[in-house]
């Protein structure tokens, strides 16, 4: 089984039954700000606000049209997150014709400020898990499938009539597309990202709640474990507080964007390398945190399995030398130096998770065995016994957020396209087996 003849059982299935399978089983996008549903069709743009009705203008005018949203964005106070409205086009492209329009828009024009919403936007549909931009082809194919040839599901028609939406207009159509992505069973790592301050109250319910318990239990617990528990609630307050000041990852773009504007600072003035790196960072972590979090999605967890991103095994030998073995028959895309998440299952029904580093693998008789050496020190490391249960997926972060190694690397990182002293790549001819060459073009992928 591979990831690729896994889709194509749910289409078929969708073919069969007639109706529409589900990629994921929950749902990865929350309305997170004002809906604003865009057509964009040549030189004329169409602006239908949630509860509004749809206004149509062309060229400066139609981005003028936007004029309100922007300025309540930046016009919102600075102590708080700002209200950012979330665009709603057909597709990528569509946003790329938006954006176009915005830059031509003279500087003269009073439209002209309003590119900075445009370019926002534009900007945070490059982080794959933002609530900003919903490019309804695109995220519906993410999130199910129908029984028709996958190009059919380039045009919106196709979502339409699957989804049995049926709309007075183009832009009605879009409002309830987004209304159907975002409806279901929510993903609960993907929700905490675009929901943190509920989520930190929660965890801070849950400390205060353990403190008490403990004041309560006969006989009196230790000051130690008192003292633990007092800093949990300390932790919890400080992420709390945080939560509530910067908000989500949209909400601290957001903020950037009013205070850009506040320092008077062009949306099209060229990025600084510092500004550039962090933007470069900030993409590369939404990308793999976007892939995690999905692989916590029961369906794309499955899909993962057969594409070697994740494993179930069990462990063959314990802890030795500070290396753990697993054995699993599952399909593997890790190769030695990788950084992986490790969650071991013990006898108890207990789960203990950890970061490492793999080592080395083999083929056996009974598959796979894959060799790592944890990260940390965790005391469980010297009761982890062979047969217990393990899961491998790649080694966890949050999604979206910048990390400092990162950002210096992409900093640093002068290509020979910018840097004269860099070497120039020379091409060089050399003889290649076909199997050498198939390995180059798919090294960790399905086979053929």
């Amino acid at each position: 089984m591979t990831a690729a003849l896994f889709d194509l059982g749910i289409r078929l299935r969708a073919a069969d039954t007639g109706r529409i399978q589900p990629r994921l089983a929950q749902t990865p996008w929350f309305p997170a700000g004002d809906p604003i549903a865009v057509l964009v069709q040549g030189h004329r743009v169409t602006v239908h606000p949630a509860g509004g009705a749809p206004r149509h203008a062309d060229g400066n005018d139609g981005i003028a049209l936007l004029t309100e949203p922007y300025e309540r964005l930046v016009n919102s106070p600075a102590d708080a997150p700002p209200r950012w409205p979330t665009l709603i086009v057909r597709s990528s492209t569509d946003l790329d014709a938006l954006h176009r329009l915005a830059r031509q828009v003279p500087f003269d024009h009073p439209a002209r400020p309003v590119g900075a919403l445009v370019d926002w936007w534009s900007q945070r549909s490059e982080h794959p898990g933002s609530n900003a931009v919903v490019t309804a082809i695109e995220h519906c194919r993410t999130r199910w499938a129908t029984g028709q040839p996958p190009e059919d599901e380039n045009e919106l028609s196709t979502w339409l009539r699957w989804l049995g939406i049926d709309a007075p207009g183009p832009t009605s159509a879009l409002l309830a597309v987004a209304d159907r992505l975002w409806d279901g069973e929510r993903n609960p790592i993907l929700e905490r990202v675009a929901y943190p301050a509920p989520h930190a109250e929660r965890l801070l319910d849950e400390a205060q709640q353990a403190f008490t318990d403990a004041l309560n239990t006969t006989p009196p617990v230790a000051p130690k474990e008192l003292d633990r528990l007092q800093k949990r609630i300390d932790k919890a307050t400080e992420r709390l507080t945080a939560a509530r000041t910067r908000g989500s990852y949209d909400d601290e773009a957001a903020a950037e964007l009013r205070d850009r504007h506040t320092d008077g600072i062009r949306w099209t003035t060229n990025d600084t390398p510092v500004t550039a790196a962090i933007g470069m960072a900030s993409r590369e972590g939404a990308e793999s945190g976007w892939e995690r979090c999905l692989m916590h999605d029961p369906i794309g967890h499955q899909r993962a399995r057969y594409s070697g991103k994740v494993m179930h095994g069990t462990i063959s030998t314990g802890f030795n030398d500070g290396v753990m073995s697993m054995t699993t028959t599952d399909n593997c895309r890790y190769r030695p130096g990788d950084t992986i998440a490790l969650t071991v299952t013990g006898l108890d029904g207990t789960a203990h998770t950890t970061n490492a580093e793999v080592m080395g693998l083999a083929v056996n008789r009974a598959g796979l065995t894959i060799h790592f050496r944890p990260t940390g020190r965790r005391k469980w490391h010297d009761d982890v016994a062979a047969g217990w249960p393990v899961v491998a997926e790649p080694g966890r972060s949050g999604i979206g957020s910048p990390d400092r190694d990162l950002i210096a690397r992409n900093y640093n990182a002068a290509g020979w396209t910018v840097d004269p002293a860099a070497d120039i790549p020379q091409v060089r001819r050399m003889d290649m087996t076909l199997i050498g060459l198939l390995t180059i073009a798919n090294p960790v992928g399905d086979p053929a």
